[in-house]
Formats: C-alpha cells, structure tokens, sequence
C-alpha cells in the first residue's frame, strides 16, 4: 500500500491512500497520529476506511514547524499496523509589517517582524527593478536573528519592489510581502537668477550631476506671493540640458527663497537653494528747498515709494563728486542735507535710491544750482572785536559798525555765526626761560590739582584774548613738547544769543633738550596744560596720540564667490585695541561703504557681490582713535555662467549661456577642446553671452567649458560634451552618423561615435579613452 502527500498553503496537507475502496474496506480502519499535537483532526483519530474515501485531509498546523506523522491500519486481522510515516516541514509564514526606509538616492533601509507563529531560520530578500523590467532581480539572506537589512548601490530617482520570504529548513514561505519604492533622485545642478525686475524673477539651473532617473522638477519660492509659487517643469531631451522657470507678481524688494527640485514618482530629491531679491520701488519726487539752497550747503527732500515696495534704506548721492553715498534709514526723515565739499555756482544732481539687501532701485534724480559766493573784504580779529564792543557798548548802528570798520554788515547782524577764516594769526607768543621751565616741570600731582581748579572755573571770566602755551605731558615716560596757541575769545549779548569766537594755530619745537619735544610713542595718554599768562587761568583736556598705521596689508580672492581673505602686520612702534576694516565697491565712488571691526590681524569678508572691485581699507584704533588709512584693491570671483544651449551646425558649434544677476563680469572665456586627439585647447574670449565655433572636424566630439571673467579672476567652468554634425557628402551618399551623448558626470558613462562611412580619411580602427571629471568619467571616441 502506497501513501502519496500532498501538502496545499503552508500549514495543510493531503495524505492520499491509493486503492482505497469503500466496498472493498469494510471493517477496516485507519488511525491517524502526528506530532506536536497542533492541527485538525485531532493527534489519534481514528477514521473508518468506508468514510474517508482514498484521501485524509490534515489541516490547521502550525507554520514553519516540523512534523512527524503515523498512520496506522486495522482490519478483522491486522491491529494498528504502521502503514506510514513521514516527517513533514510546514511552510513558514511570511514576515509582516514590511517597511522600506529610502535614506538617498542609493541607500535604503528595509525592516519588518518576524512570523508570529511557527519557526523561521532566516528570511530570503528579492528585488526587482521596476523601470528595468528584463534585468534579473537580485536577491539577499538575512539571517534568523537579523529584521532589516540595507540595499545599497541603487540608481538615484529608479523605482523597485522589495519581495520578501521567510525560510525554514529550506523552504520559503509560499507567501511573500512585498513593498513598492522609488529612491530619492538626484539634486539638481547650481542654479542662477538671470534677470529680475520688481515683480519677476527667471530661475536657470543645470539637470543633476550624475542625471540619474527622474520625470521633472519641483520649483518653489518662499514666501509664497506669486502668482504661481510652486511650478513643475518636465524634464526635457536626453540627455536633459538646463531648464527654467519664471515667478510673476512679486513683491519689490521682498527676499525671496528658491528651491529647485528633482522628483521621480512620489520621492523628492534635496533642494538646490539660493536667496534672492526683487528690485525695489523708486523713491518719488526729489525737491529741494529753495530758501536752504546757499552758497555752500543744499537740503533735499524725496517721497517714499509709490506703491507696496520692502527695502531697508535709501541711498542719496551726488552724481559728480567721488564721495561716499549718504544711507538713511527707511524710518529716518526723508530729507539729507549736503554741506561739504561743494562748489559755490554750480549745478549737481542729486541721486536718491532705494536698497533692499544690495539690491538697489531705479534713481531718482533732480538738479540743483547753488548760489554764487558772496564777497567779502579782509578783515582782523580785531576789528571784529571792536566792531561788536562798539555795537554793544557805544550803541552804535551795525550800519555805522560796518562803514567804520570795514565788516560786512551780515557778520554783525547777528544771523550768521562767526567763520574761522574771519581770524588773522598774531606774532607767536615769547616765553622765559623760567616760564619754559616751569611748564617742564608740571608734575602729575599737579594735572590732578589742575584739573579740579577747572571744574569750577567760570567760562564768562576768561579773557577776550590771550596767548595760551599748550604743555603736552605723558606722565609715563616724561615726554614734553610745547603747543602755542592763540585764543581768541569774545564774548557780547545780542537777540538773547550767546556768540563766541576762537581760532588756535599751533607748532612745536623739535631738539633733544629735557624741556623741549622729545621723542614718544604712540597711542599713550597726555594732559593738555593750558596756562594764561595774564591771568594764571588754566584748563585740562585728555588726549590720545593716533596709532600707526598697519604694514603689509595682503588680500586674497578665495574660491568662493563674494568672499575675501585679508592679513596685515601692525606697526611694532603703536599700540591698539582693535582694526577697523572698510571697505566698499571701488568702480561705485558713490556707492555703500561697509564696516566691520575685528581685533586679530586677519579677517574674512563674506557675502561680497561676486564679480566685483572693492577697495579695502584697514586703520589700527585705540580709544575710539583711528590711524591712517593702508588700502588694497581687491575682486572677487564672478560667479559661473551656465550654458542654455549647446547645438552642432554643419561645421562648428552654437553656444549660448547665461550669468547670474548677483555676479558682474568683464567678458567670457570659451574654451574647447576635440576629445578623441592629442590637439591643444583652443581659447576664445567674448564679451556676448553667445559664440559660434567654426572650423570644427566634423563627426568629431568636442569638451566646450565657459568660465565668466572679472578683473582678471574666473569663475568655476560650466562644462558640457557635444558632437559636431558629419560631412557633407556622407549625407549625399545616405550615410547618417549616429551620436550616443551624455552630458559629463555619469559614472563609466560612454560617448561612442557610430558611423557607416567607409572612408578611411575620416575614421581609423581603434578608440581613444578620455577620463575627465571627479568622477572619472570615461568618454569613447573613434580615431579620427
């Protein structure tokens, strides 16, 4: 008697009993016993052979569990006759709770938990690429102790199924759980805003480098004011080359946030950012005022934007002079009043910007004229003094004062303050011996008794004029040297005004006698010891000498964008608390000045406008002092183009490109070079955003690198592989080459030129590899 098994799902089995008849069994049993004792029927069922035809039926048992089965046979002769047995292995159940974890675009991390019931020894993985549905699938074992695993190695942005068994005693689970993912696709390449206005701007970026596997890109902007802040832009061409997108309705001079993405079904690759601002409203009607408009001074006065516009200042400048722009804050009055360095008679215009961040707005101008310079007649101190004491005290006319001493009458009337060119410098005043001496030997204690004499003293009682002898006395070092002054003062009642006025002219001696000047370092404390020789009146004033200045200022153009290296030396002679850097567009004599304050001798100036000139001045400090200025001139890196379009002609190639809005450049250096031979690159230097090479050897393949050049510095290139077309007379003969591009950055990618033509003049046996980029990427091209 043959018994066949057959076993159904994972835990049920059928135990067929060949010739097995009812009619021919009567009387007959069978006696059914297995263990462990889990299943149906029961362990020890007993079945009459009439009932249960030629089949019994186990079902119910455990998973992934190893069973042993008995079947016994009872007739009129035979009692429990062993008839059969087996060891039996249940299929295991499949693992549950399956999840997949992507963590790039060539990593991700399966888990799940193990078959609740029965046993498993370990779990069997299988993977399969959903885009390439003709590629084996791979496959992976996990052991028992083991609930995730990591695939690594995957293609950026391509979708798989992860399968997933459980193994017992060699036998998978009939079941599987499966998982459908998409990996994350590549970041898209560096992107630029090549134009902007108050309410656009338009994105250019590069497809991802390595392309990887993706359908179109997710473009946002935050805050989110356009008319559409989330674009989708397809991917297109193959390979693809730059795309862009535009945002509309914008707020002027807001910052604005822009992410470009990469998305492949439902995954989203990490965002290419950048930061970048709409230009600014135009400030409105520049005026002046006419009755402030002097021979010297001017006040302008503008209105804020018309419209919703954010920015942070307003830039005022005078379009003809090489000063530094006034910025006034965007709360500050909108009026500025010009007095220095004017010329009496002429016109200027007056530039009045808005700026947001460094973006500034379009100018809004106005001219003014100023009025020509009055004349006036020379005249002494004394006059002065006693054309005023005359009008004071004799209550004469300021007609009469005028005629009789020779001042213009508004210098008497009383509206106008006293100007230093209205003093005529004295004879130097003459000092003893014993005076000179005296001065010397001020001692400290004395500074101090001095200076609390001055406290107290009336500024009404000084003298109308006076010769003042100036001691300057470091109390360390014992260092003198002598300052004399005149001090002219006058003092008068008019309209409830109280007028002074004072001139000084100073020198000083230079020997290396003890009460004489000697020699002292700077950036030390002095007292100013001022004695009036008629009355003994006598003042303190504090003084600080200047540092000197720094030595061997040096600066550096990093490979960053916008940012600068500085070192410098401070002179060994000063002494400082500190270095105040200056620094601002040199091309821009109007434009900002920024100003940082650092206390090593280096420093790094970041966030500079790429492509730029700027002048850089550094000064040592010392109590609030400055040195004088050491200056270098400096540029920073453009910033790199990106090329739009790259298409082969009849014999050459026509490129085309863009830069950013951020970045300035002189001009564009175009290199290309043929791949396939030993030939030297050939350079070509534009100031246009397009090029056409000619003369290129047709069928022939060519590396085409664009940098963007400022002030001698380039950029980072922008590389891109094209083929140039065949010849002419292939296409007569109905020879069409075949061209397999791919832009550089794909591992081991292969450029292969595939040609019919049999001209030995055009193509030789045999490849040349050419490897370029970090990635070593490998390019293949026929001998020409």
């Amino acid at each position: 008697m043959s018994h066949v098994l057959q076993v159904c799902q994972c835990a049920d089995l059928v135990i067929r009993i060949p010739g097995n008849s009812p009619l021919s069994q009567e009387g007959s049993f069978y006696r059914l016993d297995y263990t462990p004792p889990h299943g149906s029927p029961a362990p020890n069922t007993t079945f009459s052979a009439q009932d249960i035809g030629d089949v019994i039926e186990f079902s119910r048992g455990l998973p992934g569990t190893k069973y042993e089965f008995w079947l016994y046979y009872s007739n009129s002769s035979l009692n429990d006759w062993l008839t059969w047995t087996a060891s039996i292995t249940t299929a295991p159940d499949p693992p549950s709770n399956l999840s997949v974890n992507v963590r790039s675009g060539k990593v991700a991390h399966v888990s799940w938990s193990p078959p609740v019931q029965g046993h498993f020894a370990s779990f069997k993985l299988k993977m399969l690429n959903l885009l390439e549905p003709h590629e084996a699938p791979s496959t992976a074992v996990v052991e028992q102790s083991d609930f995730h695993h990591s695939l690594q190695n995957l293609t950026p942005g391509s979708s798989y199924q992860v399968q997933l068994f459980t193994v017992y005693d060699n036998k998978e689970s009939v079941a599987y759980t499966s998982r459908n993912f998409t990996t994350k696709p590549n970041t898209p390449g560096k992107f630029i805003v090549w134009f902007r206005n108050e309410t656009t701007l338009l994105v250019l970026w590069q497809p991802p480098y390595p392309t990887g596997v993706y359908s179109h890109y997710k473009v946002s902007i935050d805050p989110q004011d356009a008319v559409e802040s989330v674009l989708y832009v397809e991917k297109e061409g193959e390979p693809p080359g730059p795309a862009q997108a535009a945002f509309k309705g914008l707020v002027p001079g807001r910052a604005y946030n822009i992410s470009v993405q990469t998305v492949s079904e439902d995954e989203v690759s990490a965002p290419t950012t950048a930061q970048y601002r709409t230009v600014p409203l135009r400030p409105q009607n520049v005026t002046f005022n006419k009755d402030a408009v002097t021979s010297q001074s001017f006040i302008v006065h503008w209105e804020p934007p018309a419209g919703a516009s954010e920015f942070d200042k307003y830039q005022l400048l005078i379009s003809a002079r090489r000063a530094a722009a006034v910025s006034r804050l965007r709360d500050e009055p909108t009026t500025w009043q010009f007095k220095d360095n004017l010329e009496p008679g002429r016109t200027y215009q007056v530039v009045v910007k808005t700026v947001s961040g460094k973006v500034t707005s379009w100018p809004a101008t106005a001219n003014v004229t100023l009025r020509k310079q009055p004349q006036y007649h020379s005249y002494s101190t004394n006059a002065m003094s006693e054309a005023l004491k005359a009008i004071n005290d004799d209550k004469i006319s300021v007609q009469e004062a005028s005629r009789r001493f020779g001042i213009p009458q508004d210098r008497l009337s009383g509206k106008v303050s006293l100007q230093d060119d209205d003093c005529k410098m004295g004879p130097d005043p003459v000092l003893s011996k014993e005076e000179e001496l005296k001065l010397v030997t001020c001692s400290f204690s004395d500074v101090n008794t001095i200076k609390q004499e001055n406290e107290q003293e009336n500024y009404n009682r000084w003298p109308t004029t006076g010769a003042v002898t100036l001691l300057l006395m470091r109390l360390k070092n014992y260092c003198y040297y002598y300052y004399y002054y005149y001090y002219y003062y006058y003092y008068y009642h008019y309209y409830y005004y109280n007028y002074y006025y004072h001139y000084c002219y100073h020198y000083c001696y230079y020997c290396y006698c003890y009460y004489y000047y000697y020699y002292c370092y700077c950036y030390c404390y002095y007292y100013y010891c001022y004695y009036y020789h008629f009355t003994g009146t006598r003042k303190i004033h504090q003084y600080v000498t200047e540092p000197l200045p720094v030595h061997n200022l040096e600066s550096t153009a990093t490979e960053h964008p916008g940012m600068v290296t500085l070192s410098w030396e401070p002179d060994s002679t000063s002494v400082q608390d500190g270095f105040k850097i200056t620094y601002h567009e040199a091309e821009q004599f109007n434009g900002d000045s920024n100003t940082m304050f650092v206390d090593k001798q280096h420093a790094v100036l970041e966030s500079l406008l790429p492509g730029c000139n700027y002048s850089i001045t550094v000064q040592a400090v010392s109590n609030s002092v400055e040195s004088n200025e050491t200056s270098v001139f400096q540029a920073t890196r453009p910033l790199s183009p990106i090329i739009e379009d790259l298409r082969p002609t009849a014999n050459g190639l026509n490129i085309s490109w863009k830069s950013d809005v951020k970045s300035k450049q002189d001009k564009f250096e175009v290199i290309h070079k043929r791949n396939d031979t030993a030939a030297e690159s050939v350079t070509t230097v534009t100031v246009d955003s397009h090029l056409v090479l000619e003369e290129l050897y047709p069928g022939a393949g060519y590396e085409v690198k664009v940098f963007a050049i400022s002030h001698g510095l380039r950029s980072e290139p922008h590389a891109y592989f094209q083929a140039v077309y065949k010849m002419a007379d292939n296409h007569r003969h109905g020879h069409q080459p075949q061209a397999e591009l791919t832009p550089p950055g794909s591992y081991q990618t292969y450029i292969t030129i595939l040609s019919t033509s049999s001209s030995k003049a055009e193509y030789r046996e045999g490849y040349k590899h050419f490897c370029s980029g970090e990635m070593g990427t490998s390019v293949r091209f026929p001998l020409l």
